[in-house]
């Protein structure tokens, strides 16, 4: 039976799981993956499980990428198997391309030989993949070739049906209820990001006096991520309200957001506009066909079956021409001497023009 890359990815996670309360440990793991609070949330169930209950002070060490040197760890590595309990050697975001030739043949065969009664974790938080496109592959690269040597653990984003799921069940811990249309709007306000989903979850809880948790509870509440707000940028840019984009920009200015980021995510919104009314068009109607064809990730689903209720009133020429103009703006943020913001007007200006003149 076939099963994708991400079924495949909570197949091993559920495997590690089982393996930690069976008592089986392996000498070297991965974590990896955009989904930080599941990636933590592993970690400390891992730690409870080979370390057993009690305080971890003296039995976890640490190295980051800067204070990573090989002997030392080496060094580590070899106290360790004389310690009368477990101990786990963390090595937090280390960038193991640095090392080449001999040194990287010698981590390989302590990775291949650790004593028993010691872990060796590579932990990779989300930041650590970020950056261009070459930057993430090329470190994705090195994670995977580490999995060689280690057991290889990658925390993926959630669709939105795993995260209505587990937000209700959140919130009837804390005595709430929230019905799906404002779980999936939570998402949304969140950029579907679990470390942030908790503490909204955790602040709306303290806020909200009655049982249910409404929309309006959220946008008194919540905290809104980069992405709502391009969200509704682009909204405002389909329905032609100039005004309303001008003070989204200038909150999202306030919020001391890049923009270069802002139009990165502008240009993600109008690509998958254009994917659906390309579907579209082709009376390609599934949420998940769009999704697998133009490779989109699962967490953004929710938002392509907005987008399907968008492209109703668009052509794909006005989506083309739109693309063509963030492409120009890109160009000129990284070499015009105008104000970065001057430039997101203008390109924000030229996009609700083409769409009035569509």
């Amino acid at each position: 039976m076939y099963k994708s890359q991400r079924e495949l990815k909570k197949d091993a996670v559920r495997a590690f799981l089982k393996d930690c309360k069976e008592g089986r440990f392996d000498g070297a793991y991965v974590f990896s993956g955009e989904e930080d609070y599941l990636k933590e949330h592993y970690f400390g169930l891992f730690k409870k499980y080979f370390l057993g209950p009690g305080d971890d002070q003296f039995a976890l060490t640490v190295f980051d990428d800067m204070s990573f040197v090989l002997e030392d760890f080496l060094d580590e590595l070899d106290n360790v198997s004389f310690a009368m309990s477990n101990r786990i050697l963390l090595l937090k975001d280390v960038d193991t391309r640095k090392l080449k030739g001999e040194p990287r043949k010698q981590l390989l065969d302590a990775l291949a030989a650790v004593p028993q009664g010691t872990a060796v974790v590579f932990y990779y938080d989300s930041a650590y993949l970020a950056g261009d496109d070459a930057a993430r592959r090329a470190r994705q690269s090195e994670i995977t070739a580490l999995g060689k040597s280690a057991r290889l653990l990658e925390f993926s984003r959630q669709d939105a049906r795993e995260l209505v799921g587990w937000i209700r069940r959140h919130f009837e811990a804390e005595g709430k209820r929230i019905d799906d249309q404002t779980a999936n709007y939570l998402i949304l306000v969140t950029d579907a990001d679990m470390v942030a989903l908790n503490n909204e979850i955790e602040k709306l809880a303290l806020y909200v006096e009655g049982p249910d948790v409404s929309r309006e509870d959220i946008d008194e509440v919540a905290s809104r991520s980069t992405g709502v707000n391009i969200f509704e940028i682009t909204d405002c840019i389909l329905s032609r309200n100039y005004d309303r984009t001008l003070r989204l920009l200038t909150a999202c200015r306030l919020n001391r957001e890049e923009p270069t980021v802002i139009l990165y995510h502008i240009g993600v919104m109008f690509s998958e506009l254009l994917y659906v009314a390309l579907a579209a068009a082709r009376g390609i109607t599934s949420v998940d066909t769009v999704a697998a064809d133009f490779g989109v990730k699962a967490n953004r689903k929710f938002i392509l079956r907005r987008y399907f209720n968008a492209v109703s009133t668009l052509n794909v020429d006005f989506l083309k021409q739109c693309i063509g103009l963030i492409s120009e703006a890109d160009r000129n943020l990284k070499k015009s001497r105008l104000n970065k913001w001057t430039e997101l007007e203008m390109l924000i200006a030229r996009m609700i023009s083409a769409q009035i003149r569509k």
